[in-house]
């Protein structure tokens, strides 16, 4: 596999640089690779274990939603669900919803996970639509919750398999904070996935071996550590270490675009005979005014982005997986 996307990273930069030699060429990879340490299929069984999520029986009208999801993602082309996503997309997200959080009782239930991604969230009152956790007890609620899952020891071993457990304020910044999920978890990761979480409850070991009993969807998952390859005549021959978030600024440098001085990260320490100049304004080259209408154009939403550009975002992150 490395090989191959060796080869095709060459193809490309070959084309690159057949159109104009003197081009920046940029390799970009948002996450490093890692064992599938199955944590999140063991989270769903453990926040189940420790009561945190109540169990049901799903309705005739659900589990016929979920045989239905299941049967298209199994038989139908990745285009032909595409297009049936921006055909029915509200149904899309209510059957993939369904599909991962089927079977639970919301009104006890106090925090949950999907089994697919890293993250806990709380169900609170006021927020969530059965909410069960008070909104003055939240913060109590989320220390005991990080208390409890960094003390999670994997079956067998007895090794602490979490490494970090983070609230979304010590992750994210920025306006839209309070729709990230409530806790991210960082796995212990190794060279295997996880033999099981010591649960406390017979329910919950047989739960755990029911679902280790059962093959992984696949072998790899993702690691935090990505990587960042640049070369060109705008680019130092230096080892450099940075963020997700100062991509996008080095490459507005790169392209002798203004950086926008609301962006999180700043230009990574290897551009050479350009100037990362700064600026003010949303980056967007609308010509109009910000949050205006520029001549002949749409208005701005508050992220920058006319309402047609907020769409082809939202549907470009749908046909990715991310929303």
């Amino acid at each position: 596999m490395y090989e191959v996307q060796d080869e095709a990273t060459g193809r490309l930069v070959h084309l690159a640089r057949s159109q104009d030699p003197d081009v920046n060429v940029v390799v970009l990879a948002d996450h490093g690779g890692a064992v599938n340490t199955r944590g999140p299929e063991l989270m769903r069984v453990w926040l189940e274990d420790q009561g945190c999520i109540a169990p049901t029986r799903p309705g005739v009208a659900a589990r016929a939603m979920v045989g239905g999801f299941n049967l298209i993602n199994r038989s139908l082309t990745r285009e032909r669900k595409k297009a049936l996503a921006r055909w029915l997309p509200r149904l899309k997200e209510r059957a993939e919803a369904e599909s991962r959080l089927a079977g639970i009782d919301w009104a006890e239930t106090t925090a949950y996970s999907d089994g697919v991604r890293d993250d806990v969230l709380l169900n609170v009152a006021g927020r969530d639509p059965q909410g069960a956790v008070p909104a003055s007890s939240y913060a109590e609620t989320v220390r005991d919750l990080q208390d409890r899952i960094r003390a999670i020891t994997e079956v067998g071993s007895g090794r602490p398999v979490v490494e970090a457990v983070l609230h979304r304020d010590e992750v994210y910044a920025g306006p839209y904070v309070d729709r990230a999920p409530d806790l991210t978890i960082r796995w212990s990761i190794g060279s295997r996935a996880f033999d099981g979480f010591r649960c406390d409850t017979d329910h919950g070991r047989q739960r755990m071996a029911e679902v280790l009993s059962k093959p992984a969807f696949q072998p790899g998952g993702h690691h935090p550590e990505g990587m960042f390859v640049a070369n060109g005549p705008n680019v130092e021959p230096i080892a450099i270490r940075g963020h997700l978030a100062d991509v996008t600024p080095t490459l507005l440098a790169l392209l002798g675009i203004p950086v926008p001085t609301q962006l999180d990260g700043k230009p990574l320490d290897l551009l050479r005979g350009v100037q990362a100049d700064a600026s003010s304004g949303t980056g967007a080259q609308s010509g109009g005014v910000e949050g205006g209408t520029a001549e002949g154009g749409s208005s701005h939403t508050d992220s920058g982005y006319t309402e047609e550009e907020e769409e082809a975002v939202r549907r470009r992150l749908e046909d990715l997986g991310y929303i």
